[in-house]
């Protein structure tokens, strides 16, 4: 951890991004500190000049210290290159006791960072501009870190998706814009289970409409947070499960999504269910990590994967098709 002490402390805020632990305490009357935690959506998106970037929204979370007023200053990110050149990541972000209205001390600012396709690997500094009462602008530049861009790691964008998973799409593919599809809950391939029926049993859709369940019984169930109402199923009810036996749902790094009973051992080892999108062996399998599974407000389950050379178009790989309706295919995904 790092820190950087220039004046008192007014507010605090937390840059949610990937990346190394750094606090910076005390610019110019505020406390920023950058925290490591989960980046909450990344994918491509259109410039002006019609360039590729890549685009990562964040969120800025600011805390007021009681007894404070008269704040006053902006902060924006750039890429800094190593010859020193610098790249606007995000517009300018007002702070001011505006943000502070009705006695409330905590806010969360969502920024949008564009990272453009061409640039080197850098550094990102944040920028600090205070705005003194005469007029005159103060500008700190409070913190760096090293950021891989597109130039380093494949663009998903122009990656083409497993043979396998092109011959069950037919062509289907859907448009999202980058922001409509940072609200959705995503999955993406691991050799962890993303949902347990013992510890961590349930997720919701990021609107909380749609709630997701490994069930006891090895089910894996889909249904209305509202009614209860269950609008999928994968119709996998062990009847051989014993007592104490767990189950755990894991979208493979084969692309499969396989419902797994537990052994003697505790290892979920025994499968039970399959999505049955397994794309190993069928060429281009190792790209499979770019495919990810949605959970969405209007209660479909889908398995996408970035449409070649396009912006914010999906292929649609396989789905629970329950759109604002019951799906017509319980235990499968078409």
């Amino acid at each position: 951890m790092s820190s950087f002490k220039i004046t008192s402390s007014l507010v605090l805020f937390f840059l949610i991004i990937s990346g190394s632990f750094a606090q910076l305490r005390n610019v110019s009357g505020l406390e920023y500190e950058l925290t490591n935690t989960t980046v909450f959506y990344q994918g491509k998106v259109a410039l002006k000049n019609d360039n590729l970037a890549e685009y990562v929204r964040v969120g800025l979370h600011a805390i007021k210290y009681s007894g404070t007023s008269n704040i006053n200053c902006t902060a924006q990110f750039f890429l800094e290159m190593d010859n020193g050149s610098r790249y606007a990541l995000s517009n300018e972000i007002k702070i001011s006791d505006a943000n502070f209205n009705l006695g409330i001390r905590s806010e969360i600012i969502l920024v949008d960072l564009m990272f453009l396709g061409s640039a080197k690997k850098g550094k990102i500094i944040l920028i600090h501009t205070e705005k003194k009462p005469d007029g005159s602008n103060h500008p700190t530049v409070v913190n760096n870190r090293t950021y891989l861009t597109t130039t380093d790691a494949p663009t998903p964008s122009l990656i083409y998706q497993p043979i396998a998973w092109a011959n069950m799409n037919q062509g289907r593919f859907v448009q999202i814009d980058g922001r409509e599809l940072s609200t959705y809950t995503l999955i993406r391939p691991s050799d962890n289970h993303f949902l347990n029926s013992h510890t961590n049993s349930q997720i919701r859709s990021n609107g909380g409409k749609i709630s997701m369940t490994m069930q006891l019984d090895g089910n894996l169930v889909i249904s209305e947070v509202a009614t209860g109402r269950v609008v999928w199923a994968s119709n996998s009810v062990d009847n051989n499960r014993r007592q104490g036996d767990r189950f755990a749902a894991i979208f493979q790094l084969d692309g499969n999504i396989v419902i797994y009973r537990s052994d003697s051992s505790g290892r979920f080892t025994i499968p039970i269910w399959s999505s049955q999108t397994t794309a190993t062996g069928a060429g281009r399998s190792e790209n499979v990590i770019y495919g990810f599974l949605a959970l969405q407000d209007d209660g479909n389950f889908v398995l996408y994967f970035p449409r070649y050379n396009t912006i914010d178009q999906y292929n649609v790989i396989r789905s629970t098709n329950s759109y604002d309706i019951v799906s017509p295919h319980f235990g499968q995904m078409k």
